[in-house]
């Protein structure tokens, strides 16, 4: 009887190639044949049930130990697979998978644990690869929990239980799903839980979505919420709300509706508010991400709702979110807003976050404007935010507009973020700039952090520079012990 893959071939075999092929095949099968009949002359009637099913299930009382359980090996068992992967020599791939899914299909866990340890303690063993393969593989048929239990103890645990998951979820994709959620693998479950929401959500929405919230709290999950839930939105918005406010109260749901919150405000922003809003204050984070988006869509109408509300804590969360939004596509708008707000608190703490996002369009106007503030802590405030928001895209002119500030507490704390913004990049410059703060206190703590930097990269220069510098001697003795292969200075050294 010719081989099935002898039919593909391009041109014929030669005979002496057909017969050498045929009697690997011959040769393998054997060694299989005579390996399970030993076996039943050992184990009787219920290992001969056991050859004549390769689906054979291991019987309920019986506990199948895992890979990493200390179980004698079967050393005639481990023989027969080396047999075999001799004969495979001469066989294709094809003809090799058959054979050893022929040997691996009417293995328990334990026979399967066995060979995997075999395989894994010989550096040299044939196959190694293509072995852990048809042994999962027909493990995942019979019984795919212990596969999956298996496949954590392997050395290539990440391809092995990936191969033994997908192939779970083929056949009972809702046991598959449990499973990961149950396993206290986290590695795992980050690496799998996409595989398994793009196979449930083929099913439905609703079910991805309850398996991504059983799913410990981590950025994959959260990740995973947001693209779901969006994707949901478009297709049935309701659905997903629905779904999003039967969750618990807590992260989970304030994660779902901050992510279904741009599709909601889009259509019915009065209804989105409303319901975060009855939330209470321990939900104010979410009531000022829905604040935000309703501002871009409709800012005049978000800061007239907010400007209004009665609950102090979500108010102290709102005001600062919606006016940051506000600033980046209107700054102008959003300052006169500002400017009219009823309470010198309401003001302050919507200050700083109009530099933030002012800063980031127009710096310059944003500087004028804060000048014009009162002297006192808003403005230092003001002042220190912009130094942040304008040195992170324009260092150059952030550094001249700082240097010329007046002296004050607002000017020392613009120096301090900005000294700390370049001490990585430029030491030096972030050196000389820490020297300028006025506050001995605030002066001294930050020349020693840059120093401590500046030593990382160039010591020979950061010495120097301590050694004319006016820091005490204090902080100079802590700077050097934490640098043991340097040495201070001294008066008679200079």
């Amino acid at each position: 009887m010719p081989f099935p893959t002898e039919k593909k071939l391009k041109r014929p075999l030669f005979k002496w190639r057909r017969f050498a092929a045929f009697a690997s095949l011959i040769g393998a099968a054997a060694l299989i044949v005579v390996y399970y009949a030993d076996q039943d002359a050992h184990s009787g009637h219920e290992q001969e049930k056991a050859l004549r099913s390769a689906t054979a299930q291991p019987s309920r009382g019986q506990q199948e130990p895992s890979a990493e359980a200390e179980v004698q090996p079967d050393r005639q068992l481990i023989s027969q697979l080396e047999h075999i992967s001799q004969q495979a020599r001469h066989m294709g791939a094809e003809e090799r998978r058959l054979v050893f899914a022929d040997f691996a299909a009417p293995l328990g866990a334990r026979e399967i644990s066995q060979l995997l340890a075999a395989l894994a303690t010989r550096d040299d063993a044939l196959f190694r690869d293509e072995w852990r393969a048809a042994l999962l593989t027909c493990l995942t048929l019979t019984d795919p929990r212990a596969a999956a239990e298996l496949a954590l103890t392997l050395s290539d645990e990440r391809k092995s239980l990936q191969r033994v998951i997908a192939q779970w979820a083929n056949a009972d994709l809702q046991s598959a799903a449990r499973w990961l959620v149950a396993t206290s693998d986290l590695d795992s479950q980050e690496l799998l839980a996409p595989l398994l929401v793009s196979r449930l959500e083929l099913s439905g929405e609703r079910s991805a979505a309850d398996f991504i919230a059983a799913l410990p709290r981590s950025k994959t999950r959260d990740q995973l919420l947001g693209d779901l839930v969006g994707r949901w939105s478009l297709k049935k918005l309701d659905d997903a709300i629905r779904w999003a406010k039967q969750l618990p109260d807590g992260e989970i749901q304030n994660s779902a509706l901050a992510h279904l919150g741009y599709r909601w405000i889009e259509t019915n922003p009065e209804e989105a508010i409303g319901y975060a809003e009855k939330l209470g204050a321990e939900n104010s984070h979410l009531l000022a991400a829905l604040s935000a988006q309703w501002t871009r869509k409709t800012p005049e109408a978000a800061a007239a709702w907010a400007s209004q509300l009665s609950d102090v804590t979500q108010r102290k969360q709102v005001l600062p979110s919606l006016v940051a939004t506000w600033a980046e596509a209107a700054p102008i708008d959003a300052s006169k807003f500002v400017e009219s707000l009823p309470t010198e608190e309401a003001r302050a703490s919507s200050v700083v976050s109009l530099v933030s996002g002012w800063a980031r369009q127009d710096p310059r106007a944003a500087v004028d404007w804060v000048a014009k503030l009162p002297p006192g802590e808003v403005q230092d405030g003001a002042y220190l935010q912009l130094a942040a928001a304008w040195g992170t895209h324009d260092l150059p002119g952030a550094g001249e507009w700082v240097v010329a500030l007046p002296e004050g507490k607002g000017r020392d704390g613009a120096i301090d973020v900005f000294a700390s913004m370049v001490a990585d990049s430029q030491p030096a410059v972030a050196f000389v700039l820490a020297e300028d703060i006025s506050s001995p206190d605030l002066r001294n703590q930050r020349m020693a952090d840059v120093a401590r930097k500046w030593m990382e990269v160039a010591p020979e220069k950061a010495v120097q520079a301590l050694a004319e510098s006016s820091l005490p001697e204090e902080y100079l003795s802590r700077i050097y012990q934490s640098h043991s292969g340097l040495r201070m200075p001294h008066a008679a050294d200079q």
